[in-house]
């Protein structure tokens, strides 16, 4: 029990009631969590006279942020107890940024963890208790002049965010205690302060009993992260504002609801005004009495309602006047209708279906950690609306305060989650004792996290971006969030409640308004929605993008489409978790700031390859940690974009876009949002070259579809058409520029195959007799020289030359006008490096096999076949006492040698025999068919047996000389895509660097695959090289400056050694990256590649 021991007062009543001791045993007790702190209020500016703009500095609020005094300690013991009097000697305190945390600082250590706790292992706890062997204390101390404009008025301090426990002093006194990371804590310090050298000292504990309801997912910072500030209010004050902008039935006309209450001197009157975006007046009203609680309504006809899709916002400009008619404060408070429902089981916007096209979001930087700069915060809803993204779940915890104004201003859905998750108190069991379910029905957490839910509901409550409360994260089921959920209808009824957890114990399925999983697969929601079930259905967390991931995505958008009541989803999660470190030292944000970005930075030419590297779990050497599990985002920490980020864009494109060669269907998926500002462009490309293109305009409304007849020019000529078109921004975004490209579509390809004109398919390989070429007009191609060594091979067809090995089993030299492009033997390909799927699933273990087939297989058995123009086909598999040949020999007894009887042969086949100890034994082969125009087919084959383990992929490997570090291909692109994933990847032609197919996830793992490929060219920087076509089908291909073995072996991707060849891999098959989750879900078997059944690969080589 804490007892008052100071009260303060005003014309005989009291106005303050305060503790004036802190005490330390605060910190373990669970039902001490605030102490002195003010109520949570509304999150509005306010200003002494009018302001045109709004979001303008506010002359009342003085900035606290800067460099503060610090000291560390490691356990409580330790720290300087008497720092915060008066005249205490800091003079051995060090400088630290506020806002920031304190391990970024370079003290304790940066710890990533998942659901452990970061004590497990050294010390053993139980709710509430607190570490004690290490529990960091960091002492701060600022000093601070009391500006100008607040003077004299009544002074509040604000701590926006501080983790995790923190007591503050001013000036020697104690001012007061305060948890809940995320929300901020604000005191009236009006009795403490003096105009001039002011002593601010705070003093923050990393851990305390809030460290139980704090185990979210990410780095378990500490410090002062959020803004500091005080602040001063008039005479007569508007401490909180609700404003319920709302809509009636007809859904046009708006309704304005609006509280106020009102500290300080209650006379005078208030007024208010509604401005809408052009500036213009929408109603007035002027001469209301003042009062402590105030409520006024209105109503306003044909308002333009917010949505994400058409964020219309208004201005209600709230005046307050003292008792002579002067303005004493003035609130412009942004506002937006719009109506959130539930209707008849179906969550709807402005009355239509609402389908969450969403994504998880921490708020964290590579560089700042948690205290994220504003232009950081700009930068990522700029990314997020460009991949039309629509809704974002604040994870898990209430962001800082310009996150909202941004979501209003650009246009997201917010599920709002209040800063809990216990998810280490009950996940595990151990079978010595139960789970100790926190909070539970416990009471003595249960105003705890009332308190968390109040802080975030009172601050956020006017921004119309926020459609849901959300009681947490993983944090099971009981009494104490079902209070929460009750606070959050009765406080605010006009929003939904969203709560994952109480599937974990149905009896408390009224917590949520809407049935929330995480990580159910396609086939578990479809089985509850065939139910036909009350609750709508939302997966609060999906598709996890941890490495190379997001493949299947589209089964989950599918179900948009095939059930009313399933309304979406919220990938996880945005961005990777990874601290950005230079020659394994922190890097200070004052030297990125320099340069705008982290982006910019590391393309400074004073930046050392390899000195910067992204560190995670583990990397700091701290224990416990979860390693790479911060990595699951579908952009990396710098903010680059993720091939993930590809997919994800087009399935959450609400403009789709079908194409035929008459024309274009436009179908509109959108809500509100017509296509009158978009620009329609139309490709025909042919053999992937645009061979024509157009544009037209076309204004679809909202939720309408039409069809635009397009003269396409004709589609005779052989080759592969395919038809695109792109839906282009015309008009101002905040989010974009003119130009950016919302929406695409292509038709499937148009193979055109005149028989006319072109070459019989089983002609194409050179089979015509010299009669027929000559009658058709075309040279005639004859091989230069075939050398029949004993042991090797040569074949010569113009600047093509080709040796071709028994000893080694295949090719071992392909030299084009002399430059050799084959360093090693091709070799057969079943393995590749382990994707953070496939560790979770297991694959790399239970396909262990494939691996070392794939680094050590040997051909046993080379057979050699001469192809002769007059259709025999001779036997050349020789062995060392064939060597000398009698004349009378059917391949030499013709008298014809070398360079002669190079001319009488058609093709040279070269058919390489591999036995595999599997369980059971199996096999396969590679066969080369080279041709006198110099190409070289080859075909890759398994044959199938039945009980062995899948395979990662299927095909041929080649290694090439590092200097062939450019690549051209034509398949889907641009970024990498594999067949589960790749929706969003367009058919085209590519260019770029070898060394750019290197994905960088934080653990190296397969990357770079290109999906339905019908060439790749590699070659020099003068473009000498190869050019690999696909044979009878397209391949999936990867063109890498490191082999599998090398990214499976590398920790990190500094590890990777320096590039010394081009490794290409052909594939007539390649597994899935899945994606359902990162700890068991399996790939799809349609995307697997069995080694039940026979696998084939065939493609041609030639020489550029």
């Amino acid at each position: 029990m804490i007892e008052l021991a100071e009260r303060f007062y005003e014309n005989g009543d009291c106005v303050m009631e305060r503790v004036i001791n802190a005490d330390e045993s605060w910190i373990a007790n669970p039902e001490v969590f605030r102490v002195n702190r003010e109520d949570a209020h509304s999150d509005h500016a306010f200003y002494e006279e009018k302001v045109t703009e709004y979001g303008l500095d506010m002359p009342l609020r003085q900035s606290l942020n800067g460099t503060w005094k610090f000291s560390y300690a490691d356990v409580p013991q330790k720290r300087v107890k008497d720092f915060y009097e008066e005249n205490s000697d800091i003079s051995s305190f060090a400088d630290i940024k506020v806002p920031g945390h304190i391990e970024l600082a370079g003290y304790d250590t940066c710890q990533y963890i998942n659901t452990m706790y970061p004590w497990e292992g050294h010390e053993d706890l139980r709710p509430p208790f607190v570490p004690v062997k290490h529990n960091p204390v960091g002492s701060y101390v600022t000093y601070f002049d009391i500006d100008e404009a607040l003077l004299g008025k009544k002074t509040y301090i604000s701590f926006q965010g501080v983790e995790k426990a923190f007591y503050v002093w001013i000036n020697g006194q104690f001012v007061g205690y305060s948890e809940d990371s995320f929300t901020p804590s604000e005191w009236d310090i009006t009795p403490f302060i003096k105009e001039k050298e002011n002593k601010l000292a705070v003093e923050v504990y990393k851990h305390s009993s809030a460290s139980w309801l704090e185990d979210q997912d990410f780095f378990r910072f500490s410090g002062i992260f959020r803004d500091v500030y005080i602040y001063a209010v008039p005479d007569t004050h508007v401490r909180d504002i609700f404003v319920k902008a709302e809509l009636k039935d007809d859904y046009i006309t708006g309704t304005l609801d609006c509280e106020l209450q009102i500290d300080g001197n209650i006379s005078g009157t208030v007024g208010y005004e509604l401005v809408d975006k052009s500036g213009k007046s929408i109603l007035m009203r002027m001469g209301l009495a003042l009062k402590e609680k105030m409520h006024f309504k209105a109503e306003v006809p044909d308002v333009l309602t917010w949505s994400a899709e058409v964020p219309n916002l208004y201005l209600l400009n709230i005046s307050v006047y003292n008792e002579d008619g002067e303005l004493i404060e003035y609130i412009p408070q942004r506002i937006g209708f719009r109506r959130f429902e539930m209707k008849n089981g179906i969550m709807c916007i402005n009355g239509k279906r609402i389908v969450f096209k969403g994504v998880n979001r921490h708020e964290f930087s590579c560089v700042n950690g948690r205290a994220l700069r504003k232009e950081e915060l700009l930068e990522d809803i700029r990314i997020i609306k460009s991949l039309n993204i629509n809704a974002v779940r604040t994870c898990h915890y209430p962001n800082q305060s310009y996150w909202y104004e941004l979501c209003d201003e650009f246009g997201i859905y917010l599920i709002d989650e209040a800063n809990l998750e216990t998810h280490g108190t009950w996940c595990i069991n151990t079978g010595n004792e139960e789970p100790y379910i926190t909070p539970g029905s416990e009471p003595m957490w249960k105003e705890a996290v009332l308190d968390r839910a109040r802080s975030m509901l009172e601050r956020d409550k006017n921004h119309p971006s926020v459609l849901i409360w959300s009681c947490g994260n993983e944090s099971h089921a009981g009494e104490d969030i079902l209070a929460m959920s009750r606070f959050f209808h009765e406080r605010n009824p006009e929003r939904l409640v969203h709560y994952e957890g109480c599937v974990h114990d149905r009896t408390y399925s009224d917590i949520t308004d809407m049935e929330s999983r995480m990580y159910a697969k396609p086939a578990e929601i479809r089985e509850y929605l065939d139910a036909k079930p009350k609750k709508p259905y939302i997966s609060c967390e999906y598709m996890h993008a941890m490495g190379n991931s997001c493949g299947g995505m589209e089964k989950y958008t599918k179900l948009a489409y095939d059930y009313e009541q399933y309304q979406g989803g919220f990938i996880w999660d945005f961005a990777d978790q990874a601290i950005l470190t230079r020659d394994g030292k922190l890097i200070d944000e004052d030297v990125i700031g320099r340069y705008g970005n982290v982006r910019t930075y590391e393309k400074l030419p004073n930046i050392t390859p390899g000195s910067l590297e992204f560190k995670v779990g583990g990397d700091f050497k701290e224990r416990p940690c979860d390693y790479y599990f911060s990595g699951d985002g579908i952009i990396f920490a710098d903010r680059k974009l993720s091939p993930k980020a590809q997919e994800v864009k087009y399935l959450y494109q609400n403009i789709k876009l079908h194409l035929t060669n008459q024309g274009v269907l436009i179908v509109n998926e959108s809500l509100f949002e017509s296509t009158y500002d978009y620009m329609f462009e139309v490709r025909l490309l042919k053999d992937g070259k645009a061979v024509w293109a157009g544009t037209f305009a076309s204004d679809v409304a909202a939720g309408e579809e039409e069809f635009v007849p397009v003269k396409f020019p004709s589609m005779e000529e052989n080759g592969e058409y395919i038809m695109e078109c792109r839906a282009v921004l015309m008009g101002y975004r905040p989010w974009a520029d003119v130009g950016h490209i919302a929406a695409w579509g292509q038709s499937e390809p148009l193979v055109v195959k005149n028989d006319k004109s072109a070459e019989p398919a089983d002609r194409l390989s050179g089979e015509l007799s010299e009669e027929e070429n000559t009658l058709s007009g075309k040279e005639v191609k004859y091989f230069d020289d075939v050398v029949m060594g004993a042991t090797c091979i040569g074949v010569k067809a113009g600047h093509t030359h080709a040796i071709f090995s028994r000893q080694e089993g295949g090719l071992i030299s392909l030299r084009i006008k002399g430059l050799e492009t084959v360093e090693k033997v091709p070799t057969l390909e079943f393995f590749r490096a382990a994707t953070d799927n496939d560790k979770g699933n297991r694959f790399p273990v239970t396909s262990a096999i494939w691996q070392g087939i794939s680094q050590m297989q040997r051909s046993d058995a080379v057979k050699v076949i001469y192809e002769l123009r007059d259709g025999r086909k001779l036997d050349g598999t020789v062995t060392p006492d064939e060597f000398i040949l009698s004349k009378t020999d059917e391949l030499y007894g013709t008298g014809l040698k070398g360079a002669e009887f190079a001319k009488n042969i058609a093709a040279v086949e070269i058919i390489c025999h591999y036995t595999f100890y599997t369980n059971p034994v199996s096999d396969g082969e590679i066969i080369y068919r080279m041709l006198p125009d110099g190409t070289i087919e080859c075909q890759g084959r398994f044959n199938g047996k039945e009980g062995l383990p899948d395979m990662a992929v299927f095909g041929i490997n080649i290694t090439m000389d590092k200097m062939f570090d450019r690549m051209e291909f034509y398949g889907r692109g641009p970024e990498e895509n594999y067949n589960d994933r790749c929706a969003g990847a367009k058919l085209g032609i590519y260019k770029g660097r070898v060394s750019d197919n290197v994905t960088p996830y934080l653990d190296p793992q397969e990357c770079g695959n290109r999906h339905d490929v019908r060439y790749v060219k590699v070659v020099d920087e003068f473009g000498h090289g190869l050019r690999i076509d696909a044979l009878d089908k397209p391949f999936d291909m990867t063109v890498l400056p490191y082999s599998q073995q090398e990214l499976q072996s590398a920790y990190k991707i500094n590890d990777l050694p320096v590039g010394r060849y081009t490794y290409v891999r052909i594939l007539g098959a390649a597994r899935g990256v899945g994606g359902d989750d990162s700890w068991g879900a399996p790939v799809y078997p349609e995307y697997c590649v069995s080694a039940d059944k026979e696998q084939r690969v065939a493609f041609a080589i030639k020489g550029l």
